[in-house]
């Protein structure tokens, strides 16, 4: 008696990997626009390792180090972080200083770009032109806002104080006045609230 043995062969299923064959992550056309949209995107890469990543980690480390710019840094370890938490006197004001401008100005700009961005947001005539007129302050050099801002609030001759003094107000020190000083940086870093009208 002869029994007769069929032997079946079991194909892979389609697209599974053969045995030898290492998986193909990403087609070709991926690649390659993978490859293109990072050449396009390395200045910015690389604006943003030396401007940004290598200062950030450069200052981390000095935190550590006595450094004087003209010999190298020495290790001091947290001596730094000591004195400044306990003998450095003008560090509580800096930090109140710091506090008075977030807890402010991150609100206040909040609010403000939201409220700006729904105006915005209207079917009005003409809206392209004023969308162009709140966002461009956004993109004036740091330089020229400051120097504008410094012309707006000018103690003497300024536009901000001759407003005040055309509505029978008195005349404020904006910026030469440790009363006015912080809102005035608050006020100059509202108007530039381009950025967070788009976002």
């Amino acid at each position: 008696m002869q029994t007769d043995i069929t032997t079946s062969v079991v194909e892979p299923p389609s697209g599974a990997v053969k045995p030898g064959k290492s998986p193909e992550r990403f087609s070709r056309a991926t690649r390659r626009n993978l490859m293109y949209g990072l050449i396009f995107v390395s200045p910015w890469l690389i604006g943003l390792a030396v401007f940004v990543i290598y200062p950030v980690i450069a200052s981390a480390y000095y935190s550590f180090t006595e450094y004087s710019v003209v010999k190298p840094p020495e290790w001091v370890g947290l001596e730094n972080y000591r004195y400044l938490f306990t003998q450095d006197k003008l560090f509580p004001t800096a930090l109140k200083n710091t506090l008075y401008y977030v807890f402010i100005f991150v609100p206040l700009s909040t609010v403000m770009s939201l409220t700006l961005a729904l105006l915005l947001n209207m079917k009005v005539k003409g809206m392209a032109f004023y969308r162009t007129v709140f966002y461009l302050p956004s993109i004036v050099p740091a330089i020229a806002m400051s120097m504008l801002w410094l012309w707006i609030l000018n103690p003497q001759y300024g536009l901000a104080n001759e407003v005040l003094r055309n509505l029978g107000l008195p005349a404020l020190g904006w910026m030469s006045s440790p009363t006015w000083s912080k809102p005035s940086l608050i006020i100059m870093s509202l108007w530039a609230a381009g950025g967070g009208i788009v976002i």
